[in-house]
């Protein structure tokens, strides 16, 4: 592969990795361009805290650079590398016990791909009475239930609101099928829905 065609979007991660491999820096720089910015914001809303995020982003790329020769190309890059992420996040929530933050203006793609926001997910459109303050307690309710949530679950969901991947990359992260990675956002949805309900947060549901 020429250098002249790194920045082209239709070579593939395993030929931008093939290239890196071969000795072209430039290669592993545009891999690197194509998911910082996913990656960084999946992790930082896993996480909560920018700091941390940056530093376990960092080592996130470093463990992937050290383990680059041992990958084995499937067309999978995405979800080797959000599997390490998820793998650094999960041990840094276990060491810390930290709530991470999650913030309901987040687009999230549902199962037939209209997008629309977690807490439109979660709740209908609510009264007049929705203020800015009720909105607020919605987030806050809604964050302390998530940390909650059952690993299995957790990690559905976070990896379809904010690191955008497909159920069926979702699927190859997490080693199970496409229809239990389905199912646990199902499962997850309807645990938080039910949660704000039992709270009086909101007066319907979807």
């Amino acid at each position: 592969m020429k250098t002249n065609e790194i920045r082209d979007k239709s070579i593939t991660d395993d030929e931008l990795i093939d290239g890196y491999l071969r000795g072209d820096i430039h290669c592993f720089d545009d891999l690197l361009k194509r998911y910082e910015v996913k990656l960084f914001n999946y992790i930082y809303r896993f996480i909560g805290q920018r700091q941390e995020a940056e530093n376990i982003f960092q080592d996130v790329f470093s463990r992937v650079i050290n383990h680059l020769a041992y990958y084995r190309k499937s067309g999978k890059f995405s979800a080797w590398i959000f599997k390490i992420a998820l793998n650094r996040c999960m041990d840094h929530l276990r060491k810390h016990k930290k709530i991470a933050t999650l913030s309901l203006n987040q687009q999230y793609s549902s199962v037939d791909d209209q997008g629309c926001s977690l807490e439109n997910l979660i709740v209908s459109d609510t009264p007049s009475s929705s203020t800015e303050v009720h909105k607020v307690e919605i987030q806050r309710l809604l964050q302390e239930e998530i940390a909650c949530l059952p690993d299995k679950q957790k990690q559905v969901l976070m990896l379809r609101i904010y690191a955008e991947l497909s159920f069926k990359e979702i699927s190859h992260v997490l080693h199970c099928s496409i229809n239990t990675a389905l199912a646990r956002m199902q499962y997850a949805l309807k645990h938080l829905r039910a949660r704000l309900k039992e709270k009086g947060v909101v007066d319907e549901l979807r």
